[in-house]
């Protein structure tokens, strides 16, 4: 593999190289060979000294900027010329003082296979060496070359491979580990190494995977599509109400009022309880009527064929609606519109309709259960990223942690607990599959992070533990601040879940971890869409 040459040499320069422990050594271009068909176009090479990386755009990936960096820049950019492409992968490396001995591959977001600067400079902070590549789609947005064909996707995915492979016989000695950094389209990333390359890493962080890609990018334009057949776009202050309705009723069912519902399954959310009440929405008295309360009925339901057969997964009532039922106000009539998610709306030109002008707020019930049909049949054995046979990660020995919000808006987290039980009916039970797959629920926690409840912390050095020292987690540490006040949870390994005892809330020692009321584990239909979908779809069953 090119990335396989091109960082054990870079590592084995940097540690081996010099005594000179603070300096940056062999920042060099290394000449690298064809590959696999792949051509080398470029490899550069850029001592950076007292580096700052800004905060980024989406806090959630960095908040807050990264000062006094020192590292070797590694930048590669190959491409395959029957497909005219040119992909650019970055390897950053710290200083031999600085250098933890391990090797951190960093996943993306979005339509971006890989996040760059942001995370990579959290891997050199806390002394890993790293990597990311664009996976030759450099621009995140909608354009001509977004092309889904198997030839560029497998190349993808074997870039994202090749990005962190290495030859453990040559270099177990220098690296003790290697990690995988994620979450959302990262955290598939994660799980599609897991599958498909499993010997690759010692360790895989898959924070809020994005499972079941083609059907979750239809479950997605789902409230879309139901604002469109009803004709009524509500604002966001009127739909998030009914988030905040559902965590008034709920709240308390953990045994404490605390602005976090611990266990979504238990609140019993009726929309309809809202009919008729008055709110407020920027200086603007609005009673919620029965159409609203059928939509947002309609949008935690889920995705359903005209015959009625659910789809896929619906919203949790807790969550804010308004992330998927986006509206905007019109210029030309100044009356409010849809505005789908970014990702579905690109879904369905690029991939489905190949048409970058195709209008996705005008689609149906009837032609959006065609495009969910389309979407699982051209593209679920592709990127539906969800074969539950983790049988070569146990048998390489690598560990996969995973953790989810319970409040995440754009991703069901119960996509996560339909694809853990069918892992586990593959290994032969749950504590079989415990030895190679964790899964932590987080309750209150948004996409990758925010809300009301506390975000794992580090879960990368809960991962290192487990790989490194034998150590599996049993809780995963997790904090917020609420009015000043840190508030800290030990996370519960799935399936239990988290229950006030007393003393101080914001203590864990005040928690603890139980088994569901009825002392096993809710089991959900776990069909992942593929096949029985589309049957739903066609009216078949």
């Amino acid at each position: 593999m090119i990335l396989q040459i091109l960082i054990t040499s870079l590592l084995w320069h940097n540690t081996a190289a010099s005594a000179d422990a603070d300096k940056v050594v062999a920042c060099q271009p290394v000449e690298l060979p064809p590959f696999n068909g792949l051509e080398v176009v470029s490899v550069t090479a850029v001592e950076q000294r007292d580096h700052t990386v800004p905060k980024f755009k989406m806090p959630y990936v960095l908040d807050h900027d990264i000062p006094g960096l020192n590292f070797c820049n590694i930048t590669v950019k190959i491409t395959r010329p029957d497909l005219r492409d040119l992909t650019t992968i970055a390897v950053w490396l710290p200083s031999r003082k600085d250098w933890n001995g391990r090797f951190m591959a960093t996943g993306g977001g979005g339509w971006a296979s890989g996040a760059f600067d942001p995370l990579l400079g959290q891997a050199i902070e806390q002394g890993f060496a790293a990597a990311s590549t664009d996976g030759g789609h450099a621009n995140a947005g909608p354009n001509s070359d977004m092309d889904p064909t198997p030839g560029r996707s497998r190349k993808t995915a074997q870039l994202i491979g090749s990005c962190c492979r290495a030859s453990r016989a040559d270099l177990f000695t220098i690296w003790a580990s290697l990690e995988r950094l994620g979450c959302s389209n990262g955290g598939r990333q994660g799980l599609i190494l897991a599958q498909q390359y499993p010997e690759d890493f010692d360790g895989i962080l898959a924070a809020a995977p994005a499972l079941n890609f083609p059907e979750l990018q239809m479950a997605c334009l789902w409230p879309q599509v139901v604002m469109k057949e009803a004709g009524l776009f509500p604002s966001p202050c009127e739909l998030d109400y009914f988030a905040e309705l559902a965590l008034e009723q709920c709240d308390g069912l953990d045994g404490l009022v605390d602005g976090v519902i611990q266990n979504i399954d238990d609140c019993a959310f009726d929309p309809f309880q809202a009919v008729g009440r008055t709110i407020q929405c920027n200086d603007e008295s609005i009673i919620i009527s029965n159409s609203t309360a059928a939509l947002v009925a309609k949008m935690i339901t889920g995705p359903t064929s005209p015959q009625g057969y659910p789809l896929s997964a619906g919203i949790s009532p807790s969550c804010q609606l308004s992330s998927l039922a986006g509206t905007k106000v019109s210029p030309v009539t100044g009356k409010r519109v849809g505005r789908p998610f970014f990702v579905s709306d690109t879904w369905v030109k690029a991939f489905l309709r190949r048409d970058l002008s195709y209008d996705v707020t005008q689609i149906g019930v009837e032609e959006y259960a065609w495009l969910f049909t389309q979407s699982l049949l051209q593209y679920d054995w592709l990127l539906g990223s969800n074969n539950p046979d983790l049988s070569g990660l146990r048998m390489a020995g690598t560990k996969l942690l995973s953790w989810h919000g319970m409040l995440d808006e754009l991703i069901p987290y119960k996509s996560i607990i339909q694809y853990r039980q069918r892992v586990e009916e593959m290994a032969g039970g749950a504590s079989a599959a415990d030895e190679y797959f964790r899964l932590f629920l987080a309750p209150g926690v948004k996409h990758c992070a925010f809300g009301n409840g506390p975000v794992p912390v580090k879960p990368i050095n809960a991962l290192i533990a487990w790989v490194e020292h034998g150590i599996p987690a049993q809780t995963l540490t997790a904090e917020t601040k609420s009015k000043g006040t840190l508030i800290r949870r030990n996370l519960c390994l799935y399936p239990k879940q988290l229950h006030y005892v007393k003393g101080d809330p914001a203590s864990p020692e005040s928690w603890t971890c139980i088994d569901k009321k009825d002392g096993k584990s809710e089991k959900l239909q776990a069909d992942n869409g593929f096949g029985s979908s589309i049957q739903k779809i066609l009216g078949k069953i």
